[in-house]
């Protein structure tokens, strides 16, 4: 796999968070990274992006998000984010609805993660 440094690839800009962003998947770019900045969810808001990885993969998008073990697949990356952003949303209103002391390690570390970059409005 060919592992690329967005910050130097062609296919990124910086926008407002100064973070590097991409702006197409070209299939030769193998794996690459970009962040999530927009839930699509009332009442809910980042406190800051959080990273996906994003892999061409037999004419598919796979889009990942190693922290929470979670994936998506497709042919438009816009899309796909959005879905992603939909599953953080539903597993971030799930583990918050449950009793976290009662939580196991690895859904532990996924609500402290999510309570990281999360933050419900009034």
């Amino acid at each position: 796999m060919n592992f690329l440094d967005v910050s130097k690839s062609s296919t990124s800009k910086t926008i407002n968070y100064g973070i590097p962003t991409i702006t197409e998947v070209n299939p030769c770019d193998g794996v690459t990274s970009d962040y999530i900045y927009d839930l699509y969810t009332q009442g809910l808001q980042l406190k800051k992006p959080i990273l996906i990885n994003i892999e061409y993969e037999c004419g598919d998008l796979v889009v990942t998000q190693d922290a929470l073990n979670l994936w998506i697949s497709g042919r438009n990356l816009k899309i796909i984010e959005g879905k992603m952003a939909k599953l953080i949303v539903g597993l971030f209103k799930e583990l918050q609805s449950l009793n976290s002391e009662k939580l196991g390690p690895f859904p532990q570390k996924c609500l402290t993660f999510l309570n990281e970059h999360i933050e419900k409005l009034s």
